[in-house]
C-alpha cells in the first residue's frame, strides 16, 4: 500500500535500536545517559555565562536569558531526536556539544560527571554504525589514569586519611566503623583506599 510506514524505518520508534546510523549498545547507552541527566535536571541547571572558563562567551552576558534558553531548547530538542531516533548521530553531538559548553560557560555549574557524559555524548555520535566505537575505551583509559594518579599522588589516600575523613567522620558509615577498630589506626582506611587505587589501575589496562 503507497505511503505505509516501512516498519523496518526505527524513526519515530524510541524501543529501536537497530537499524539507525549507531551500533545499537551505543545508542542504548546514549538514550539511558539522557534519561537519567533529564531525570537529574541537568536541563534546568543551564543558565546564562557567569565567570565562564572561555572569557569569549561573556558576550551573551549582553543578551540575558538568550544563551540558557538556546542551550535548553538544544538539549532537550537533540534528547527528543535520539530518544525517538531521528538524526541519531547529530542528535548525540549535539548533547555532547550542549552539555560540554555550558559547563565552560558556568564555573559554578561544573562538574565532572557532567563533563564526561558530555565527551561520551560527543564520542558517541562520531562514530559510525559499522565502525567500532574505539574512541570511548580510550576516554575512560584516560579517565581512570588521571583517577589513579590523582590518587597515588595524594598522601592522604596513600596512608587511608581520606577514607578515615570521608567514611569515619563524614557520613559515619557502620560498615566502616565496625571494622576499623579492629585494625591498628588508619589500616582498614588504607585497606580501602589500595583496593580503589588497584581497581583503577585494573580499568585503565583493560
Amino acid at each position: 500500500m503507497a505511503g505505509m510506514i516501512n516498519s523496518d524505518n526505527p524513526s519515530g520508534k524510541p524501543w529501536r535500536f537497530t537499524g539507525t546510523s549507531m551500533q545499537p549498545n551505543v545508542l542504548l547507552m546514549c538514550k539511558l545517559l539522557f534519561i537519567l541527566m533529564l531525570v537529574h535536571g541537568f536541563q534546568n541547571k543551564l543558565q546564562d555565562p557567569f565567570i565562564p572558563y572561555l572569557s569569549v562567551l561573556d558576550v551573551f552576558r549582553s543578551n540575558l536569558e538568550i544563551f540558557g534558553s538556546l542551550f535548553k531548547t538544544a538539549f532537550l530538542g537533540a534528547g527528543f531526536c535520539l530518544i525517538f531516533n531521528i538524526k541519531v548521530r547529530a542528535a548525540t553531538i549535539t548533547l555532547g556539544l550542549t552539555a560540554i559548553l555550558a559547563l565552560l560557560a558556568s564555573k559554578p555549574l561544573f562538574r565532572n560527571h557532567i563533563f564526561i557524559c558530555g565527551f561520551l555524548f560527543l564520542l558517541s555520535g562520531l562514530h559510525r554504525r559499522d565502525e567500532k566505537p574505539w574512541m570511548i575505551p580510550i576516554q575512560l583509559g584516560i579517565l581512570y589514569l588521571g583517577a589513579f594518579l590523582n590518587k597515588t599522588m595524594d598522601i592522604d589516600w596513600r596512608t587511608g586519611q581520606f577514607m578515615e575523613n570521608w567514611l569515619g567522620n563524614a557520613r559515619e558509615n557502620y560498615f566502616y566503623e565496625f571494622f576499623s577498630p579492629m585494625l591498628p589506626e588508619l589500616w582498614f582506611g588504607a585497606l580501602l583506599s589500595w583496593l580503589v587505587i588497584v581497581s583503577e589501575s585494573a580499568l585503565v589496562r583493560s
